[in-house]
């Protein structure tokens, strides 16, 4: 979790609020504070603390952009072929990998 969360602070952190950018770096804190010690439980109170800020800036970078990147679709900015932006054409094949050594 706390590897996710600075992924998406580096990331994203351009486009995440002051308020949001701020509590992921609190909770981030808070768990690598507690994180060597033997308290189970101050570590489990910030893990869920992170957790929940974590989802809480998903979310709203979710909410920003549902489809992911513009014109991108579940499998990418190009499904199944055709013109791709940049003006060239890409297809999907099926191929088969032939060795030469096994002769």
């Amino acid at each position: 979790m706390v590897y996710q969360a600075e992924k998406t602070i580096a990331d994203l952190g351009d486009k995440l609020d002051a308020g949001d950018k701020q509590k992921l770096n609190d909770a981030l804190g808070k768990v690598k504070a507690v994180k060597d010690g033997g308290d189970t439980a101050a570590i489990k109170a910030a893990t869920d603390e992170l957790t929940q800020a974590f989802y809480a800036v998903s979310e709203k970078i979710y909410s920003q952009n549902p489809q992911g990147a513009p014109g991108a679709g579940p499998q990418g900015p190009n499904p199944g072929g055709g013109a791709a932006p940049g003006g060239q054409d890409y297809y999907d094949a099926d191929y088969e990998v032939v060795d030469d050594d096994n002769k």
